[in-house]
C-alpha cells in the first residue's frame, strides 16, 4: 500500500494529538489521585483531633489509652500512602509505555517518509 507524504504527515500529526491526549488523560487521574490522599489526609487528621476532644471528656482509666487510636490513624495513613504509591507507579508506569509506543510509531513514520523522499529524489 503506498502512502502518500501528506498522509504520513497527517498520520504523525493525529498521533501527537493522540499522545498529547493520552497524557493529559493520565496527568488528570495522577493530580484526582494526589488530591484524593491530601482529602483523606485532612479527614484523618480530622478524626484525630475529635479522638483528641473525646478522649478528654471521659476517664483515662475507662477507655483504652489514647496512643491505641492514634496508632490506628497512623497505620490508616500507611496503608493509603503505600495504595497511593502504587497507583501513581501504575500510572507512571502507563506514560512510560504510552511515550515509548509514540515515539516508536513516530520514527517507523518518519522512517516512511524518508523513504519516500529518497525514492522521489531517485527519479
Amino acid at each position: 500500500m503506498d502512502i502518500s507524504k501528506q498522509a504520513i504527515l497527517q498520520r504523525i500529526d493525529h498521533l501527537e494529538e493522540d499522545h498529547k491526549r493520552e497524557t493529559r488523560r493520565i496527568e488528570a487521574k495522577e493530580e484526582e489521585v494526589r488530591e484524593t490522599n491530601h482529602q483523606f489526609s485532612k479527614r484523618l487528621d480530622d478524626k484525630a483531633n475529635r479522638l483528641r476532644f473525646i478522649v478528654s471528656e471521659y476517664d483515662p482509666e475507662s477507655i483504652p489509652p489514647l496512643s491505641h487510636g492514634y496508632n490506628m490513624i497512623s497505620h490508616t495513613q500507611d496503608e493509603v500512602n503505600y495504595i497511593v504509591r502504587s497507583e501513581l507507579e501504575t500510572l507512571e508506569n502507563k506514560r512510560e509505555e504510552a511515550d515509548g509506543q509514540y515515539r516508536k510509531e513516530v520514527e517507523r513514520l518518519e522512517g516512511e517518509l524518508f523513504k519516500k523522499n529518497r525514492e522521489e529524489g531517485a527519479e
